[in-house]
């Protein structure tokens, strides 16, 4: 079995995969929003510039009806790490970041580009 576990980008398409959880975007404090859509223009997905210590990555778009995808992808689970430690861990990052408590869990999501 074959599991991606990063971005996978080419000419045509881009995949977003972590463990993690959507979050209603009503529910993410306004500063971290507004950080959020700067790293989306910017095409950056990756939460540590913002929040110290962080190992989140997030995606968020107009497609996500009002949602934004917020997890750590599969390459950053520590070589020790069980599964049930990886979860808390993103459980407790995303409450330490967005307040918000979560139950992570396997997100895949690809879209074309342009």
């Amino acid at each position: 079995m074959k599991i991606k576990i990063d971005f996978v980008t080419n000419s045509s398409s881009t995949s977003f995969v972590v463990m993690g959880s959507t979050i209603e975007m009503d529910k993410v404090p306004q500063n971290i929003m507004e950080k959020v859509q700067e790293l989306e223009e910017e095409k950056q997905h990756n939460l540590e510039v913002f929040t110290e210590g962080s190992d989140l990555w997030t995606s968020v778009g107009y497609e996500y009806d009002g949602e934004i995808m917020v997890g750590i992808p599969y390459d950053r689970m520590k070589d020790d790490e069980t599964l049930r430690e990886f979860k808390a861990r993103i459980k407790k990052q995303i409450m330490d970041s967005f307040g918000i408590e979560v139950d992570p869990h396997h997100i895949e999501e690809c879209w074309m580009d342009g």
